[in-house]
């Protein structure tokens, strides 16, 4: 599947306002999230799942930031894990697209190319042991590759082995690009799109991982309250060589603002250079409020309450 979605502002008169959450910034209708907590009192790290992960947040290990341009990802090192793990996570993991129940599962020699692109910014660590995993390739047993933060030193990390370093003097805060480009057994690593490094390696069952992974907790001397935070920004996954269609929201105009009770028409453009549009999804802070199949695409929203809304359109093309 193939899609891309565009975000806009709007504001209708009132005093009240509503929630962004975190699917407004990033797509994430295939992926699962976990979380460094265990409300629900199993002994294991929570999960988000779809439909759920569309209109979930949680303030303190995932939100959007203060400005709305990013999606924070905290974990502390008291927190809950995993039980193939002793490190807290705030982590996406890829999901099937087109079936967001069933978790992704690919080979790197499949004859498929599998591509994560992450625009994002490691903006805390923890005080004993400053490490944090932001972005990796998993298989059916254990990380494959990583992209990885000690300190002031971020690099690729091969199976726990040290690779290429990237920013030897990182500086929290500082937003970087990087890249998973996996076809016909090599794995190749970029950052701020230069390739870094070209790994050669056979593995089944893997997914990809978005988020912040800490890689530390208490008995490694760090407070319960110590975290890992990494910001996202844009996160784009692709499987085989076509290009993802593209989408723009051309009415209302950014910043609009209308009378409650109004209708309001949306319209959106869209194009596939090596395909065929199937269909256009209008949403509102993370709500799909309808679709259309035919362009000019639009819908007309009507009996949206007073508030602040963030918009955006999502474009599928002809392969779902």
């Amino acid at each position: 599947m193939k899609f891309l979605m565009v975000l806009i502002g709007l504001f209708l008169l009132a005093t009240a306002a509503f929630a962004q959450y975190p699917s407004s910034v990033l797509d994430l209708s295939y992926w699962k999230l976990t979380l460094p907590i265990d409300e629900d009192g199993n002994g294991k790290a929570d999960e988000i799942k779809q439909p759920e992960l569309a209109t979930y947040e949680h303030p303190v290990y995932f939100h959007v930031n203060s400005d709305g341009t990013g999606v924070v990802f905290r974990a502390h090192c008291g927190g809950a894990t995993t039980s193939g793990s002793g490190y807290p996570r705030s982590e996406l993991r890829e999901m099937q697209q087109g079936d967001a129940t069933q978790k992704a599962s690919w080979s790197t020699d499949d004859g498929v190319k599998h591509v994560m692109e992450i625009t994002q910014a490691i903006t805390h660590l923890p005080d004993v042991k400053p490490h944090v995993v932001a972005g990796q390739i998993h298989d059916a047993n254990d990380d494959v590759i990583v992209f990885r933060l000690e300190g002031s030193k971020l690099f690729i990390d091969i199976n726990g082995t040290d690779g290429p370093t990237l920013n030897s003097n990182y500086q929290l805060g500082e937003v970087f690009k990087v890249k998973f480009e996996v076809y016909n057994g090599v794995i190749d690593c970029y950052y701020n799109d230069q390739l870094k490094y070209s790994y050669t390696h056979s593995a089944s069952g893997c997914y990809f991982k978005a988020g912040c992974y800490t890689q530390s907790n208490t008995s490694k001397g760090d407070d319960a309250s110590a975290y890992g935070e990494v910001v996202i920004y844009d996160l784009l996954v692709t499987h085989g060589d076509q290009q993802p269609p593209t989408v723009s929201l051309t009415s209302p105009a950014d910043g609009s603002t209308f009378t409650e009770g109004e209708t309001i028409t949306l319209q959106a453009s869209a194009s596939d250079a090596d395909g065929s549009i199937s269909r256009v999804e209008f949403y509102a802070n993370g709500n799909k409020l309808g679709e259309d199949s035919s362009a000019p695409y639009s819908y007309d929203w009507s009996g949206a309450t007073a508030g602040t809304y963030d918009l955006y359109a999502r474009a599928f093309d002809n392969d779902g």
